[in-house]
């Protein structure tokens, strides 16, 4: 995977962002909220599409992406004008947390490529701009959870700092729960 760059125009007001010639990452906004849903089955099925397409998703949905709000933060990563990938932030409550739940403070972050879109260092820039984004938004640090035998995701993540915090059950899935902050 590529080395972390800063990505400036992820930033909260910023349009977009040049990380490649036909690679640009922005802020996600309300109108991505369908692609959200797409990224957001391919988080549940790592990935596959095809397996995607055979689940129900309504509960993760609505907990993930339906009380989702831009001010929230998240950013996309677009290719030749059609978003490819996102890393979406979501404040939650002890009441009513998420699966990567670890403190109100933390909001957790999910992030999904497109499948033919990852391995090439675009997942790394994407969450690194996720990251970026929490922290200019005055985010202590952010959390995520992780599916047990998704070693190369979470590889990544202790790369860029996540550290343990529990393993968690849910839904007939062990996850490892993880948090990356800014002190």
């Amino acid at each position: 995977m590529a080395g972390v760059s800063h990505v400036s125009g992820a930033s909260r007001g910023s349009a977009v962002s040049r990380c490649d010639e036909d690679v640009t990452i922005r802020r996600a906004q309300e109108e991505d909220r369908d692609f959200l849903i797409r990224m957001n089955h391919l988080t549940e099925t790592w990935g596959d599409e095809d397996a995607a397409q055979e689940q129900d998703f309504s509960e993760s949905d609505r907990h993930y992406v339906g009380k989702w709000t831009p001010d929230q933060g998240g950013v996309i990563v677009v290719q030749a004008g059609e978003p490819i990938g996102a890393a979406w932030l979501r404040t939650f409550t002890a009441e009513d947390p998420g699966t990567g739940f670890v403190e109100e403070k933390y909001p957790e972050v999910a992030i999904a490529l497109a499948p033919g879109h990852t391995g090439g260092g675009l997942g790394r820039r994407l969450l690194t701009a996720a990251l970026d984004q929490a922290r200019d938004d005055g985010r202590p640090g952010v959390s995520l959870c992780v599916e047990k035998g998704n070693d190369r995701a979470q590889a990544l993540y202790e790369k860029l700092g996540f550290r343990y915090v529990t393993t968690r059950e849910s839904e007939g899935s062990t996850y490892t729960v993880m948090v990356h902050t800014y002190e």
